[in-house]
C-alpha cells in the first residue's frame, strides 16, 4: 500500500475512533521517514507535527503531509 493510501486507512480510522489509530500515526510516520527521498530534519518534524495535527485539524493537515509524500516520491502525483 501506497504511503498516501495508508494516510487515507489513518483519517477513516480516525473517524471511527479507532483505538489502534495512534499506533498506526507511529507506523505511518516511520514510513515516511524510511521510504521518503532527500528527507531532511526539518521534514522529518514537518511529518511528526502533521501526523499530531491529524486528530484536530485533520482535512487540513492531510493535504498538507499529501503535499510532503508528493514532494518526496511517497504519492502518486
Amino acid at each position: 500500500m501506497r504511503l498516501d493510501d495508508a494516510l487515507r486507512v489513518l483519517l477513516l480510522m480516525r473517524e471511527q475512533s479507532d483505538a489502534r489509530y495512534e499506533a498506526a500515526c507511529v507506523r505511518w510516520l516511520g514510513r515516511f521517514v524510511t521510504e521518503g527521498k532527500a528527507l531532511s530534519v526539518e521534514d522529518v518534524q514537518e511529518a511528526a507535527d502533521l501526523v499530531a495535527s491529524l486528530k484536530s485539524d485533520g482535512a487540513a493537515a492531510a493535504e498538507e503531509l499529501l503535499s510532503l509524500c508528493r514532494e518526496h516520491g511517497l504519492a502518486r502525483a
